[in-house]
């Protein structure tokens, strides 16, 4: 499914580099093999990586904690993303935020492979989300702005903070401004 997205967040958050998502999950997996049966691959058997290899070292940019998200509310440079459904958006979202529900980084069907990255940005584009500025995505709890977040990532992004405490912080803090519509 398209929540892989949310380990893969998690080990960019964590400095991890060489993090993947197989477009279309197992099912295209599965398709890729079946298709390339007859076909001879030469075996190899991947070096295990030694411990020292797999240091974290946190990313504090590609998180966007709560103080940040309050402070950006009035800034020019910063564009949030609401990634839930329009219900949930009309229902309570964070003021200004902009709602491009996560199923739309990806063509309709199974398997759910993300739409070309041209796609993509027109997309974004039109919704007036702009890569030179903050983008930070949010959904309930995080797992489905994860998707948000690495389709940014995938499409050229640099400056992403993903809002992990989500609606599910936000509406419960008693500072916190909302909107409804």
């Amino acid at each position: 499914t398209l929540f892989a997205a949310r380990l893969w967040w998690v080990l960019h958050y964590l400095g991890f580099e060489d993090n993947y998502v197989l477009d279309g999950g197992l099912i295209a997996w599965e398709q890729a093999a079946a298709d390339a049966e007859n076909r001879s691959t030469p075996s190899a058997t991947p070096a295990s990586p030694s411990p020292d290899a797999l240091q974290a070292v946190p990313r504090p940019d590609a998180l966007a904690p709560l103080d940040e998200v309050l402070a950006s509310l009035d800034d020019p440079d910063t564009t949030i993303i609401d990634a839930r459904t329009p219900e949930e958006y009309a229902a309570g979202h964070i003021p200004g935020a902009v709602n491009i529900n996560y199923p739309l980084n990806a063509v309709a069907g199974t398997p759910r492979f993300w739409k070309p990255a041209d796609e993509l940005l027109a997309m974004y584009d039109a919704a007036g989300i702009s890569p030179d500025k903050r983008i930070i995505p949010y959904c309930s709890s995080g797992v489905r702005s994860a998707v948000t977040f690495l389709t940014l990532r995938h499409i050229g992004y640099e400056d992403v903070g993903l809002y992990t405490g989500s609606w599910n912080e936000w509406e419960q803090h008693p500072d916190t401004p909302k909107a409804t519509g």
